[in-house]
């Protein structure tokens, strides 16, 4: 098994009151999540919730990964100690933005090449 050394994407833009899927596996491809960077581009706190979501899912409370209030222009940091295995396709990270803000979102970690 080889990693690509791509990662696994830019920065996502978030909007307010929307939810926003930054992660998708696909192809059989094993992706390893290793953490998130939230970072608050509106002028105001914004509350961000990050969920993972199984293939076929919806957002929910029974998938939350993480709640955080972000305040303005500042970045929100998560590191995992080992990384979240993420292997079935259709799997998903989605970020739900609260109302009345605007983050960016990046996913640090690797996938199967």
């Amino acid at each position: 098994m080889a990693l690509s050394k791509t990662g696994l994407g830019l920065f996502t833009s978030c909007s307010a009151s929307s939810t926003t899927t930054v992660l998708t596996v696909a192809s059989s491809k094993t992706n390893y999540v290793r953490g998130l960077i939230l970072h608050n581009t509106h002028s105001g706190t914004v509350n961000v919730k990050a969920h993972i979501v199984p293939n076929g899912g919806s957002v929910g409370t029974g998938n939350v990964l993480l709640e955080v209030n972000i305040v303005t222009k500042d970045t929100y940091f998560l590191e995992f100690n080992f990384p979240i295995i993420l292997t079935t396709n259709g799997d998903t990270i989605q970020i739900v933005v609260g109302s009345g803000g605007a983050i960016n979102a990046l996913v640090v970690g690797d996938k199967e090449s």
